[in-house]
């Protein structure tokens, strides 16, 4: 009797096991769930009413960056001042907000960041469809912004740096290319 016992104990213990572990395959379903709409809220987030000034601000950017050698340079300099953080002073600098080129920088920046948290998550194929049409229509012009100005920090001298590690972004590109790539055929 105390062997039927033990018995029944057991088929208790595997049946509160398979409970426990469909309960953990739930509960890491619906985190899977949420991690993944984190992702899409970025993508609806970058697709939204509220974005489109900036998407449309970058557009323009984007044309005159391929276009204008001297605006490239000018938009860079002002990278170049940041690593340094060698900024005029407070009057000097509200002065220097006010223009169209740091104005233009100031969206990069802004830019360049969006794609630098959307690289910090993890893709899988839904996510990374998802990401992939809006990534690889401004790929381009992020590669070129990143080179840039990851050649600004690199030759900027060591002891000048105030900023003493390159943001991340300045190698978004192959970040996302290798995420994306991973999951969406013939990607890149």
């Amino acid at each position: 009797q105390e062997l039927s016992l033990q018995r029944e104990e057991i088929k208790k213990q595997r049946l509160e096991v398979a409970r426990s572990s469909d309960a953990l395959d739930r509960a890491n379903q619906i985190a899977f769930l949420q991690y993944e709409n984190h992702v899409f809220d970025m993508v609806r987030t970058f697709l939204s009413p509220e974005m489109a000034p900036l998407r449309q601000k970058l557009w323009g950017v984007r044309e005159q960056w391929k276009r204008d050698g001297d605006y490239r340079k000018r938009i860079t300099s002002l990278f170049a001042r940041q690593i340094r953080d060698k900024w005029p002073d407070r009057e000097e600098y509200s002065t220097l907000q006010a223009t169209p080129d740091f104005q233009d920088y100031a969206a990069i920046t802004q830019f360049m960041r969006f794609f630098d948290l959307l690289g910090q998550y993890e893709f899988n194929r839904r996510t990374a469809r998802s990401v992939s049409f809006f990534y690889y229509w401004w790929r381009d012009f992020v590669s070129e912004i990143a080179d840039s100005l990851a050649k600004e920090w690199h030759e900027c001298p060591a002891e000048e740096r105030h900023i003493q590690l390159p943001p991340t972004w300045t190698s978004i590109t192959a970040l996302l290319d290798r995420k994306i790539g991973e999951h969406v055929k013939n990607a890149g």
